[in-house]
């Protein structure tokens, strides 16, 4: 599929810093872009198609988007300097009923939570790593009860979910992504799901 040209998504998050969010191009986006500038040397029919993931203003108290906007262009022009066939846009902009459909995902990850021991096991192994990051990154570094925990990863996992969901409708079928135990959502088949091709991934 590389070889032939295929379109890549990368999905990224903001610059998130102690109780907001900066407008520069984080370590994280670095080392996609590193990624990225790997693999179209070795692939050079790919493009490249860069998500920033302004999704956050429904848990994150007067959340400003414009830092995020100021990411993006940075993260464009960073494009640009290394030659990258690529583009970057913002979650809001490339899908705007993204809210919507991700609060209908959740509901259903809730239900198969229920029905799937895998699937509560895998959020319990996690509860610990993603209290210490959802404290510093929703709560001013409060820890965060179990209860919030848990509707975090279900909220974070949800998204991956819809991403990969996206990506079918789109008939996209290649995501590049950092190592994440949320990338489960991706690789699992879960029992909502219609059967469909998986999608190939790419992992920095």
């Amino acid at each position: 599929m590389l070889d032939s040209g295929a379109e890549i998504w990368v999905p990224l998050c903001p610059d998130y810093v102690p109780g907001g969010i900066a407008d520069g191009v984080s370590s994280l986006m670095l080392d996609a872009l590193s990624a990225s500038a790997e693999l179209q040397t070795r692939f050079p029919k790919t493009s490249l198609l860069f998500f920033l993931a302004d999704t956050e203003e429904d848990v994150l108290k007067d959340f400003n988007r414009e830092p995020v906007r100021i990411s993006r262009e940075k993260l464009s022009c960073e494009i640009k300097r290394r030659s990258l066939v690529g583009s970057a846009l913002l979650f809001s902009d490339a899908f705007p009923d993204w809210h919507v459909r991700q609060y209908e995902m959740e509901s259903k990850v809730r239900d198969e939570i229920k029905a799937c021991p895998d699937l509560e096991h895998f959020f319990q192994v996690y509860e610990d790593k993603r209290r210490e990051r959802y404290s510093l990154q929703y709560n001013g570094g409060v820890r965060l009860a179990s209860n919030g925990v848990r509707a975090l990863q279900i909220r974070h996992y949800a998204q991956y979910l819809l991403l990969r969901e996206i990506m079918h409708e789109r008939e996209q079928l290649v995501l590049m992504n950092y190592q994440t135990e949320n990338l489960r959502a991706v690789t699992k088949i879960h029992s909502f799901q219609p059967e469909r091709r998986r999608l190939e991934l790419v992992v920095y």
